[in-house]
């Protein structure tokens, strides 16, 4: 069995591939959790882990390449309920219990975070015969082909992400759209999206003007 680790774009992922002959090809997602730090709860690895589960359900679904992916998991010592939110919102429940509004904001990121590293394995692998051959570099190119505005939305749920494979593995644009909003980013990595002006008053948080850098880069406001 081959098996090559390769750099992410994203920070705390790592990627695997591996295999044999009559058996799927692994892609494997190792993530590094500071036990003591903001990403370390329940939600963080739940909403990865879920992520790894509608992926390997919308790959068997589209059959892609006879391909699936696991996690590897080591230590180190105002948003609106968009479809893609409701979706995710739906599946967590179901795997932690809690109602959505006691979901901590890192299972959502943990969750598109983990589902763009794979469409992007999956973008950088379309045109190769063997997906073990693909690179960190290649990843990284290919998840700028992940958010094309002019691409079919693709939501959160091993439906619409096997519609998104089958868009990939046709060579068509597709633009994801996930449980933590839109994922977008510009020419240089960096992310774009929604932002809200606040403050505190009387302990509590106070919304007050909310701009869209997702729409337009020079982040109009939009109340």
């Amino acid at each position: 069995m081959r098996r090559r680790w390769l750099g992410a774009v994203l920070p705390v992922l790592l990627v695997g591939c591996g295999g044999s002959a009559g058996t799927p090809t692994t892609i494997t997602l190792a993530g590094l959790i500071d036990r003591t730090g903001s990403n370390a709860t329940p939600g963080w690895m739940a909403g990865a882990t879920l992520a790894m589960n509608d992926m390997n359900a919308a790959l068997k679904t589209a059959q892609y390449k006879n391909l699936q992916f696991d996690w590897l998991f080591g230590d180190t010592t105002s948003s609106a309920m968009t479809t893609a939110t409701l979706v995710f919102a739906q599946e967590l429940q179901g795997v932690l219990n809690l109602m959505p509004a006691e979901f901590d904001a890192f299972s959502a990121n943990a969750y598109d975070g983990a589902i763009v590293l794979m469409l992007g394995v999956l973008q950088a692998s379309a045109n190769q015969a063997d997906p073990t051959s693909v690179t960190g570099a290649q990843v990284r190119d290919a998840m700028q082909h992940l958010n094309d505005p002019a691409g079919t939305t693709v939501r959160t749920g091993p439906a619409a992400l096997a519609a998104g494979i089958t868009l990939i593995s046709q060579g068509k644009a597709i633009n994801y759209d996930g449980a933590s909003g839109p994922v977008d980013w510009d020419a240089l990595g960096n992310v774009v999206t929604r932002l809200t002006h606040f403050s505190i008053e009387n302990q509590q948080f106070v919304d007050h003007e909310e701009y869209d850098c997702v729409a337009s880069p020079d982040c109009p406001r939009v109340n």
